[in-house]
């Protein structure tokens, strides 16, 4: 996944389910905080 704003580059598995502390490391090279990530899923 690449961010264009923070010229970023984050590998994001393509799984059906992530392991909790697959996610939260991804979150956090990501930069998205918890409430970010959740109001996107709607």
């Amino acid at each position: 996944m690449w961010n264009e704003e923070q010229k970023l580059l984050v590998t994001v598995p393509n799984h059906h389910e992530l392991a909790k502390g697959t996610l939260i490391s991804i979150m956090k090279q990501a930069k998205i905080e918890r409430e970010e990530f959740l109001s996107k899923l709607k």
